[in-house]
């Protein structure tokens, strides 16, 4: 059936189950920052404060750049979960949602080097909720209404409900567009992919050496199939529902088994926030009359609100910004640099909200050799790695493979840094080092190497030798 007007509209219980997933999913974010917070976000760790304020590496100021110790950190990281927990329970309406945002933009703004792809999809779909209604359904206020909520159908219309499925199209979009690289095209990207020792988690070493070649070439397909698909499906006016419930689907399959192979940070949980998105009416009512409610009518547009043009005309900006700098991002991959140009003003959008529409991050070419970030004590002619307290075998590529095998379960903000380590400018290393002093001053001095070793080609399991690089002396 024919009806492009359902692409601009979302069902309010829909809204409330997103609100309530993004408030969990800033949430656990949150533990993650906690745990990590003396090393990423305080003076006792990889990068000062005074950097970020005097020398940012980024537009924009983090919130968080004047809190120095880690008991300040610390203390500011409890009102963030305040805020993030006013935004779960819909308390607070569109202040408590801007003060979020401020504060994920603000956390990633305080260490840019451990930014995820998945933080930029969370930002994005928090820009997306100040201009959608998310606290009309499964609120605290209405703490009291749950049945009343899930039976009484209604809608938001408008400019919103379409951006925000036209962000998330764009994502796979761009994604299946820039996946040009010979371990695409060759079926190999999910085979060398699963043999990267940093991001896998331990369960995936052995579903790894099980599974056949010519499975893991069809997962590779499958996967730009799924990703060439989505787009069409979120944004079809044909069929829409029956399109909309396959792209939830696909986008929950495909993220699901990613997640559960590799440790992509936020980023697969952030996505299953946009299939909820997706969820329509006809998929409330199928679940009330599944629970022996009796069928409703078709939902009823929520009641305009104040502002309502002004919504539409920042939801309407906020797709074209979306969509050109997704071009511009795409023209600048394929070396494009002259001619057209988006509008100064987007890229500002994109930069101080932390929404870069650069969806080739996501790995155009997946990488097929394993890399690891080892940091070593320096004792005389002794070296020590300061994660096991053991001697380090520098002259012995067998004892370093041995790193490989057991590199599973880092956290994702060490992940993140140690990637980033070796385009780091200098006076990184410095902080580094002041950092490795601290925690280890009986030694004379720091190193750190990279480990590579190259995975072994489909079909095999032969292991090749393991290089060091040294990637900084800290004396």
């Amino acid at each position: 059936m024919w009806d492009p007007p359902r692409l601009f509209a979302i069902d309010l219980r829909t809204l409330g189950l997103f609100r309530i997933y993004l408030g969990l999913l800033l949430i656990g974010q949150w533990v993650t920052l906690w745990i990590g917070a003396e090393e990423f976000l305080s003076d006792l760790g990889v990068l000062p404060s005074h950097y970020v304020l005097f020398n940012p590496i980024a537009r924009g100021v983090s919130l968080l750049a004047p809190f120095s110790t880690l008991a300040e950190v610390r203390g500011a990281l409890i009102g963030i979960l305040g805020l993030y927990v006013a935004f779960l329970l819909g308390l607070g309406g569109l202040m408590v949602r801007v003060l979020t945002l401020a504060a994920a933009v603000s956390l990633l703004l305080r260490n840019l080097w451990v930014e995820n792809g998945g933080h930029v999809v969370i930002n994005l779909l928090l820009v997306w909720s100040l201009l959608l209604p998310l606290s009309d359904r499964f609120s605290w206020r209405r703490r009291g209404a749950l049945a009343a909520d899930l039976a009484t159908p209604g809608a938001v219309r408008g400019l919103a409900p379409l951006g925000v499925r036209v962000s998330i199209a764009l994502i796979y979009f761009f994604n299946f567009l820039t996946k040009t690289g010979e371990t695409w095209q060759s079926g190999t990207a999910v085979h060398y992919t699963l043999w990267m020792a940093e991001r896998v988690w331990p369960w995936a070493v052995a579903v790894r050496e099980a599974l056949p070649a010519p499975l893991l070439q069809v997962a590779s397909h499958a996967t730009l199939a799924i990703e060439g698909m989505l787009p069409f499906l979120i944004l079809s006016p044909l069929f829409p529902i029956a399109c909309q419930r396959a792209a939830a689907v696909l986008i929950f399959l495909l993220h699901a088994s990613i997640a559960l192979m590799i440790n992509l940070g936020p980023f697969s949980f952030a996505m299953f926030g946009c299939a909820v998105l997706l969820l329509q009416s006809e998929d409330w009512e199928w679940l009330r009359r599944g629970r022996g409610a009796a069928a409703r009518e078709e939902a009823i547009a929520a009641p305009l609100r104040i502002g309502w043009g002004m919504r539409q005309a920042l939801a309407g900006l906020l797709t074209y910004t979306c969509i050109v700098q997704s071009i511009q991002t795409y023209r600048m991959w394929m070396g494009t640099t002259t001619g057209w140009r988006p509008p100064a003003w987007t890229q500002l959008v994109v930069d101080y909200l932390r929404v870069p529409q650069n969806w080739r991050m996501f790995a155009a070419d997946a990488p097929v050799e394993a890399r690891l970030v080892r940091y070593i004590g320096v004792r005389g002619n002794g070296l020590t790695d300061l994660a096991t307290g053991k001697h380090f075998p520098l002259d012995d590529p067998g004892a370093l493979a041995a790193y490989f095998e057991r590199a599973q379960g880092q956290s994702i903000l060490r992940i993140e840094w140690d990637t980033r380590l070796k385009v780091m400018p200098a006076d990184h290393h410095l902080f580094l080092q002041a950092r490795l002093r601290l925690r280890h001053p009986e030694y004379e001095g720091y190193r750190v190497y990279l480990l590579t070793r190259p995975s072994p080609t489909p079909g095999t399991l032969l292991r090749s030798p393991v290089s060091a690089e040294l990637v900084a002396d800290l004396p």
